[in-house]
C-alpha cells in the first residue's frame, strides 16, 4: 500500500523533505526543463521553509517508509485576467516494486485538484517532454501551448514577405 502526503517541514513529513530535495535534482537532471536542478531544488525548499501556502510537495511513500514517487506544484496567478492555476514541476512514480500502484499519478493529480481549488484556482498545467497524447488519453490533459527557445545573440533572420501578414 502506498500512501501519499503532503510534506510540511515543521511537522512529521518533515524528515521526508532532504530525500525529496535529492529526487528533485535528479529528475531534473534527467528530464531538463527550463530551470536548472539546484534552482528548482531552492525554490522549492526555500518556498517550503517561508511557509509559503502556494507551494504543494507530495510523496508517495511505500509500506516500508521508502518514497516511491513526488509530485511538486505551485499556484500561479495573472492579476491581470484574475485567473489562478496549478502549475505541476515535476510528478514521478519510481518503476519497482513499491510503485506498482497504477493510481498514483492519478491520485496526485487528484490531490492537486482538490488543493488548487481550495485556493481559487481553475486549471492544472504542467510542462513534458513526454508524448502529449499519451497524457491527454490517460489523464485528461489538453494541448495549450508550445514553448519556443532561441540562443541569446543569435542573429534575428529578416523578415520574409509571407511572415510580414
Amino acid at each position: 500500500m502506498v500512501r501519499i502526503v503532503a510534506i510540511n517541514p515543521y511537522d512529521q513529513t518533515g524528515y521526508l523533505l532532504p530525500f525529496l530535495l535529492g529526487r528533485i535534482a535528479d529528475f531534473s537532471r534527467l528530464h531538463p526543463t527550463s530551470m536548472a536542478p539546484e534552482t528548482l531544488v531552492r525554490m522549492v525548499n526555500a518556498r517550503l521553509a517561508a511557509g509559503d501556502p502556494n507551494v504543494l510537495l507530495l510523496a508517495a511513500v511505500g509500506a516500508k517508509g521508502d518514497v516511491v514517487g513526488h509530485a511538486i506544484g505551485t499556484l500561479e496567478e495573472d492579476p491581470i485576467r484574475k485567473n489562478r492555476w496549478v502549475f505541476c514541476w515535476q510528478c514521478r512514480v519510481d518503476p519497482g516494486e513499491g510503485s506498482s500502484d497504477p493510481t498514483l499519478v492519478r491520485r496526485f493529480i487528484e490531490m492537486a485538484d482538490e488543493w488548487g481549488h481550495s485556493r481559487g484556482a481553475t486549471e492544472l498545467e504542467m510542462a513534458t517532454p513526454r508524448n502529449d497524447v499519451a497524457w491527454q488519453r490517460k489523464y485528461g490533459f489538453v494541448f495549450r501551448r508550445a514553448t519556443m527557445a532561441r540562443e541569446i545573440g543569435a542573429p534575428v533572420p529578416a523578415a520574409k514577405k509571407e511572415d510580414e501578414k
